[in-house]
């Protein structure tokens, strides 16, 4: 239990409301503020209930140690498992054991479920044929003939329930007539059985491996509760199910056909025109009981005909997937639920959680092509609306469509600017707001801030959405010579995010607060920022946070000159946004590549990256302009200086025709000045060099710290050159 001495009020009343929520016991949100938020994001939800078990399961195991006992996780669900998993991962040095008794199948079921644990699995190997003949010997009359013993045990093949169910047959006088397999041996052995348990029987197997005496009677519909008990008992007696008090349901007996083949054999009796009646019923039956699995419900409803259930049921199993953070498998299942129902009620949840799953799984395509169909079935302005529309918006940014992003940027605008009382339009203004900011669309954004700023769109805003407008601030900061505040608007972005809990959005808001403190020159601070939150990403699997911390990490390894760690990040960042098909985020990877392995005397391999990096986003854009400079750069060092004037030229133009961030505008200034010295134009170099010198004190004296300014001076190395050049031609005092 949790120790009050040793943790706070709010952390108890964290934990106490999402356990209440993951067992069925859900809180009211007046009770407890954090499902406000936690209800209205998926994906948060998930990361609260994962954090709330794993503190209450690691909070017991300081008092005492702690043993978990999963009997047949086979039969379970791949999000309680995953649940576990993290509970192990989080208590790694506390006594904290799972004892699972699984089949193989599990490893199929879910992959890799516990393989970075300390697992030490125990295999179940076959019978030999000594043990076997010992087991029939045990339990036959010694008078049993060796050739029938040799039979049994020749058939059995060291498979036990095979072994007791022939020594049953040989025990009711069919020695002379034993199958020559399991599921001979249990259609043999069911058909021996008196009618009414064989319609018990084939009732219970709807369920699947277990059932209730209540859920069979709602499928037979006219039998006593007492007559079906009886029945119950006697085959429990008969060893053909178990029976155990502590089941899924409170005050439910559960059963359980003893093994699998069983259950088939007797399920393999209804005919199909019953089959789908008793599987509709079942689903009923399961709701009424708060079934908690949707994709036991699903599957029921499925087969029970009714498609907009199923569909429904689909959803929700898609969505704890995506709270679990087994993306693949909530794509997979939302996926199986359009095929059975695309026009159901549903459809539009089911193609938002692919929309969720892919964002954070890295597939962009997929996610457009989802949020595309959101768009259509959703009410325009509503939350689906606005989140498919953002999601899109930021994915076209990212693979350099931006005429098609522009059209979604002109939809929001004209959605938002009309009404902003929503936290959905709010973020939705903030998320357009920072996508133009990426096209280079000052305007635009600009537009948003004031929007923003005369609606009061902070006040009365749940963490959530200031989380959102306060990272949109911090972009729009830099573009307004001011790198000490984005450091602050990320800061303040990713404590709103702790606040509800959302630890993706907090890793990424911390990754880009850790660059921002890389721009402004604080590169140590910035490098142990960043590797922290890759380790967290790379725990929680999140690919997309994952690239992003790497490729800031690279490039901040290549200002502090340790260039075989930088190309090392870079390559690994590189492959990241290839595969997840990041455009934008592979051009920034590619320019600092190129900038590293120049410095490692590979100037082939930098030239290729350099020219990529050109040519995957547009010229007229901050990164653009950088990629361009980068690449002009390069082409000095290989002495071809018509191309490197000609890129630098395009570059500075880029740069001089709209607000700069501080990163990459002394870098253009001072390459464009580098390729009109190398061209033999000294006296255009010269002024170039002043107007660069001006505006780098320009921004230094923006920062309010003397220790931010000296680090910007001095521990970029383009800042560095700038000045040094600038004192050499009398310019900088």
């Amino acid at each position: 239990m949790l120790d009050a001495k040793e943790t706070s009020p709010a952390e108890i009343e964290r934990v106490v409301s999402f356990v209440s929520e993951l067992v069925g016991a859900p809180l009211d949100e007046e009770e407890a503020p954090a499902l406000f938020a936690a209800r209205r994001d998926r994906m948060l939800m998930g990361d609260q209930l994962r954090r709330a078990f794993c503190d209450f399961i690691a909070a017991e195991a300081r008092v005492r140690p702690v043993v978990l006992v999963l009997e047949d996780p086979h039969w379970g669900d791949a999000a309680t498992l995953r649940l576990v998993d993290a509970a192990l991962s989080s208590a790694d040095e506390l006594p904290l054991m799972v004892v699972a008794f699984a089949r193989p199948v599990l490893k199929t079921q879910v992959p890799n479920l516990w393989s970075e644990r300390r697992v030490q699995e125990v295999k179940l190997e076959e019978l030999s044929r000594k043990a076997s003949e010992r087991l029939v010997r045990a339990v036959l009359p010694p008078e049993t003939p060796q050739a029938i013993v040799d039979r049994m045990v020749t058939l059995a093949h060291g498979n036990a329930f095979f072994l007791e169910e022939l020594v049953r047959a040989v025990s009711e006088g069919k020695a002379d007539q034993l199958p020559d397999t399991v599921l001979a041996v249990v259609e043999s052995r069911l058909e021996s059985f008196e009618p009414e348990a064989r319609r018990l029987l084939r009732a219970a197997s709807v369920f699947g491996q277990f059932f209730w005496a209540a859920g069979v009677i709602a499928i037979l519909g006219d039998v006593e509760h007492s007559a079906v008990t009886e029945w119950l008992d006697v085959l429990v007696e008969r060893e053909v199910v178990t029976a155990r008090r502590l089941g899924r349901f409170a005050n439910e007996v559960e059963y359980a056909f003893r093994h699998a083949l069983v259950r088939d054999a007797a399920y393999a009796t209804l005919v199909a025109d019953d089959r789908k009646v008793a599987h509709y019923t079942a689903a009923t039956w399961l709701q009424s009981m708060g079934e908690r699995d949707p994709g036991v419900l699903a599957s029921h409803f499925e087969l029970g005909g009714d498609i907009d259930k199923a569909a429904e049921a689909y959803a929700r199993a898609a969505v704890q997937m995506v709270q679990s953070s087994d993306f693949a498998q909530a794509v997979e299942l939302a996926r199986r639920g359009l095929a059975r129902g695309a026009a159901s009620p549903s459809a539009c949840e089911l193609w938002l959680t692919i929309v969720e799953a892919e964002r954070w799984r890295g597939g962009n395509d997929a996610g457009v092509e989802a949020g595309l169909e959101v768009m259509r079935l959703a009410h325009e302005g509503s939350d689906a609306y606005c989140r498919a529309l953002s999601s899109i918006a930021l994915v076209e940014v990212k693979r350099g469509a931006h005429e098609t992003a522009k059209q979604h940027l002109a939809l929001a605008w004209k959605i938002f600017s009309e009404d902003l009382s929503t936290a959905a339009l709010k973020s939705l203004a903030a998320s357009a707001g920072v996508c133009a900011l990426f096209m280079g669309d000052r305007q635009y954004a600009s537009r948003v801030i004031r929007l923003l700023v005369d609606q009061r769109a902070l006040e009365g805003a749940d963490p959530a959405t200031r989380a959102v407008v306060h990272a949109f601030w911090a972009f729009f900061a830099a573009t307004d010579d001011d790198l000490e505040a984005q450091v602050e608007h990320f800061d303040r972005a990713a404590d709103n995010h702790v606040i509800v809990g959302n630890v993706r959005s907090e890793l990424m808001m911390r990754a880009n607060a850790a660059f921002a403190r890389a721009l402004v020159g604080h590169l140590q601070e910035a490098e142990a920022s960043l590797r922290e939150v890759l380790a967290s990403a790379e725990r929680l699997g999140l690919p997309g946070v994952s690239a992003t911390a790497r490729t800031d990490l690279a490039a901040t390894l290549e200002w502090m000159g340790r260039y075989p760690e930088a190309r090392d990040v870079g390559e690994r960042a590189l492959a990241d946004h290839q595969k997840q098909g990041d455009k934008r985020m592979e051009a920034a990877t590619r320019a600092t590549l190129a900038l590293t392995l120049l410095r490692l005397g590979e100037l082939d391999a930098s030239l290729v990256h350099a020219k990529l990096a050109s040519e995957l986003v547009p010229a007229t854009t901050e990164l653009g302009a950088f990629a361009l400079a980068t690449f002009a750069y390069v082409n000095m060092k290989a002495k071809t200086f018509d191309v490197a004037m000609e890129a630098a030229s395009r570059a500075y133009d880029v740069c001089t025709a709209a607000t700069m961030t501080a990163g990459p505008e002394s870098f253009i200034r001072l390459v464009y000045a580098r390729a009109l010295q190398a061209s033999g134009r000294v006296g255009e170099a010269r002024a170039a060099v002043a107007s660069a010198h001006a505006r780098l004190l320009e921004r230094v004296n923006r920062m309010r710290s003397e220790e931010s300014k000296t680090a910007f001076l001095t521990r970029h190395w383009e800042n560095a050159q700038l000045l040094d050049w600038a004192r050499a031609s009398g310019i900088g005092v």
